[in-house]
């Protein structure tokens, strides 16, 4: 059923089909590679990882682009629809509301944009960028004040909201997942993900 789905590119389908499934390994099917040419495109043209977007959309619509949250975020990466006119405006681009934001192209470039935004705000901080992205920057400033120290991995486990220490650590996972995907089986070590330094191979683009 879930590689059917996948077939007819029902991807939020595939994945809830085997949210359950006992042989974790299926990761062609729990993980598609949906929308590979905008993805690509965009994390050449913002200087992302394709990994983390794809795993940003995987944790905030499982690749659902007509998904909507209770606080009235919309598409495959969840932007606010005043946070997406901001970006239109930025660059340059028409935006006519919601609808927008469910076409998937509209909602990856504006997404990416965002996302390369937050991280040049965080200094290329994969994990600080990924706390503001579900929590928003203003409360990531407190916890930043609170949680001293360069262990990211202790910063983790320290955020006092839950739903976002258990987004970082999904998104840390999934992203890690899509990586080992992209890269033929190569799987990098979670260090890489969880470090600063700007001059790490991780935010460089990797084409697919």
């Amino acid at each position: 059923m879930a590689a059917l789905a996948l077939e007819l590119k029902w991807y939020r389908q595939a994945v809830i089909t085997l949210a359950r499934e006992a042989d974790r390994r299926l990761y062609d099917l729990r993980f598609p590679l949906a929308w590979e040419r905008q993805v690509s495109t965009q994390a050449r043209r913002q200087g992302l990882n394709p990994a983390l977007i794809y795993a940003v959309m995987r944790a905030e619509s499982a690749l659902d682009p007509n998904a909507q949250s209770g606080a009235n975020a919309h598409g495959l990466m969840q932007l606010l629809p005043s946070t997406a006119a901001v970006l239109a405006r930025q660059l340059r681009l028409r935006f006519d509301g919601v609808a927008d934001l469910r076409n998937p192209r509209f909602n990856i470039r504006l997404g990416t944009a965002y996302l390369a935004g937050r991280m040049a705000d965080h200094q290329q901080d994969v994990i600080a960028t990924l706390a503001a992205y579900n929590a928003g920057p203003n409360v990531l400033k407190r916890w930043q004040t609170r949680i001293p120290g360069d262990d990211r991995l202790r910063f983790i486990e320290l955020i006092p909201y839950a739903e976002t220490r258990d987004y970082v650590q999904r998104v840390i996972g999934f992203a890690m997942v899509y990586d080992y995907q992209l890269n033929s089986g190569s799987l990098r070590p979670l260090h890489d993900w969880t470090q600063t330094r700007t001059s790490d191979p991780l935010l460089k683009p990797v084409c697919l």
